[in-house]
C-alpha cells in the first residue's frame, strides 16, 4: 500500500488512487527541480524504487520539498510498496507552476471540455504559509504565502470519466506562518455528463478554522 508522511495532505487524495497498474516499479527514479516564474519558489522531487520485498512488492520512495529561497516551506514523503498501484509518475505526469506561488500536479487536461473553479480565500489575519488542495483523485494544487484578505482562483479539471460522471469532492489543508493548522473537505454537485457544465467551489479559511 502507499502512504504519505508529513503535515496534512496536499495530494493524499491524488496519491491514494484505486487505479491499477500491472507494470513493475523497479528501476523508477525521480529527480525533478522546478522554479516558479519569478524564481521566488522552487519544488524538488527526489525518489527511487527499491528492492523487491516479497511477492509482488516493491518500495517506491518519493520526497517532495517546497523552498522559498533556501528556506524549506514544507516536506512530505510518499511510499508505495505495491507494484499494482500507480506510481508517482503515473499519478502526476504533469508538474507545473500555474502562477508564481501556485504549483499544480496531476494529469494532462487537453481532453476535458472546460475547467471548474476553486476559489481559495484567506479570511484570517496572518499569512498562510501553504495551502494544499486536492480535487478528485488526480489533481492537486499547492498555494504558497497567501496573504491576509487575498484569494486565488484555481482552474481544476472536472476529469470526466467514460460513464460521463466527474469529480465532485475536494479536500484542503495547510498551515499559517505561526504554525497553526487547518483542513477541511467540500462535497459538490454530482454531474451526470459534461452538459451539466462547470462547477465553482468556495474555500474560505477563517480564524475559527485554525488549530
Amino acid at each position: 500500500m502507499s502512504r504519505v508522511n508529513g503535515p496534512l495532505f496536499t495530494i493524499v487524495a491524488v496519491i491514494s488512487l484505486l487505479g491499477q497498474s500491472c507494470r513493475s516499479l523497479s528501476g523508477l527514479e525521480y529527480d525533478i527541480d522546478k522554479t516558479s516564474p519569478s524564481g521566488a519558489y522552487r519544488i524538488r522531487i527526489e525518489g527511487r524504487a527499491g528492492e523487491r520485498k516479497g511477492a509482488n512488492q516493491y518500495t517506491e520512495y518519493v520526497r517532495v520539498q517546497f523552498f522559498k529561497g533556501q528556506e524549506i516551506i514544507r516536506t512530505y514523503v510518499w511510499e508505495n510498496s505495491d507494484q499494482y498501484e500507480l506510481s508517482f509518475r503515473d499519478v502526476a505526469p504533469v508538474i507545473e507552476w500555474v502562477d508564481d506561488n501556485v504549483l499544480r500536479m496531476g494529469e494532462h487536461r487537453s481532453d476535458q471540455p472546460f475547467y471548474d473553479e476553486l476559489i481559495v480565500s484567506n479570511d484570517t489575519d496572518e499569512y498562510l504559509k501553504y495551502v494544499g488542495v486536492s480535487y478528485g483523485r488526480c489533481e492537486s494544487f499547492d498555494i504558497l504565502d497567501l496573504a491576509p484578505g487575498n484569494q486565488v482562483t484555481l482552474r481544476a479539471s472536472p476529469r470526466f470519466k467514460p460513464d460521463g460522471t466527474s469529480n465532485s469532492h475536494l479536500g484542503y489543508g495547510g498551515m499559517t506562518q505561526s504554525g497553526r493548522k487547518f483542513e477541511g473537505t467540500i462535497e459538490g454537485k454530482k454531474r451526470n455528463s459534461p452538459a451539466d457544465g462547470p462547477l465553482k467551489f468556495l474555500i474560505t479559511i477563517s480564524s475559527k478554522d485554525l488549530k
